[in-house]
């Protein structure tokens, strides 16, 4: 008899420390949403929900209608999505920016965040020095950004480790790919500080790094063309994918149009971030629009006339920064 997706997992489990499981588990969830059906899917999370609390309380919290949106915003739902983002982090630009920026609850519109400290004895009475990041009464906009990965039913079915390997791969580029350029474009406008381009990223780096305000973090969004050039110069510590340059400076890579910048550094540090909603569903859309090319128009393909299931992640935030970043034309 061949081994079911419920046995392989298990087997895993067996093998896998805590941080290992919960990756496991949070993968598992996205896959079994991609399958189609979320009633099908929430009762094949529930057979696997005597391996963890996690999943019992995220099948719980999605009762009793098979609501996605409030498992996901449940402290397991959270959990699990936070594992999925951490394990993609040193391709997301969001992810990363909130290891060092202030992450504000996002039931709160009203923050006056303060911090102060003295070299000496100050006399009693006087006033000590602050610094504040004050986004008390910030016009704050809500931004939504949503991925989704398409594959075919036999694929999702089939359940081998190399099929699992390709969903896993697509749907990180799916949702770092839309994150990242949105999440750029939030840093862009007219009054952006500019760097001089230098004979290579290197150079370009320094010299935006040079024009950055001080921060405890640098989130540096390029263009993936420059990506490779940033990689050999870090002495092995950075692959062409991307991640951490030295310590304290991420390199993220995105997509940029003619139009964008090709380099973008942020002071992560000045930023304050409304934590982000992470909700993950089956796909319901009878059509979406596909392309060869991402530069082509695309057609509109049925889903179920090619047999396929697609899974759709909302990703939602709101961001102030006090400090501009520094772009590279």
């Amino acid at each position: 008899m061949p081994m079911t997706d419920r046995d392989r997992l298990l087997l895993q489990l067996k093998q896998d420390s805590n941080p290992d499981l919960q990756l496991r588990l949070a993968k598992f969830v996205l896959l079994t949403l991609a399958k189609g059906n979320v009633g099908n899917a929430m009762n094949e999370i529930r057979e696997m929900a005597g391996v963890g609390d996690v999943l019992d309380h995220f099948c719980k919290a999605a009762t009793p209608a098979n609501s996605l949106t409030p498992a996901w915003q449940a402290a397991p739902g959270q959990l699990l999505a936070q594992t999925y983002l951490g394990s993609i982090a040193h391709r997301d630009a969001l992810t990363t920016t909130l290891r060092y920026c202030r992450e504000i609850p996002m039931d709160l519109h009203n923050v006056l965040v303060a911090s102060g400290t003295t070299a000496d004895v100050v006399a009693e009475g006087a006033p000590k020095a602050i610094r504040h990041l004050n986004i008390a009464g910030e016009e704050v906009e809500d931004r939504k950004v949503a991925s989704i990965v398409v594959v075919t039913a036999e694929l999702l079915r089939a359940g081998n480790t190399a099929g699992m390997a390709l969903f896993e791969r697509e749907l990180t580029n799916a949702v770092t790919a839309a994150a990242n350029k949105a999440f750029a474009m939030e840093f862009v406008d007219s009054n952006s500080p500019t760097a001089t381009p230098g004979a290579n990223a290197f150079e370009s780096l320094q010299n935006a790094l040079a024009q950055a305000e001080p921060s405890r973090g640098y989130v540096v969004l390029a263009d993936w063309s420059l990506v490779p050039g940033l990689a050999m110069q870090s002495d092995g510590r950075m692959s062409v994918s991307g991640g951490e340059f030295v310590p304290d400076l991420h390199i993220i890579g995105y997509e940029a149009e003619s139009s964008d910048p090709q380099m973008i550094v942020i002071p992560a540090e000045h930023c304050a971030v409304w934590a982000s909603d992470f909700v993950a569903r089956s796909a319901s859309h009878a059509s979406v629009m596909m392309a060869d090319d991402p530069t082509a128009e695309g057609e509109l393909t049925s889903l179920w006339q090619t047999n396929s299931a697609g899974l759709l992640v909302e990703r939602s935030y709101r961001i102030v920064t006090s400090a501009s970043a520094v772009i590279v034309e």
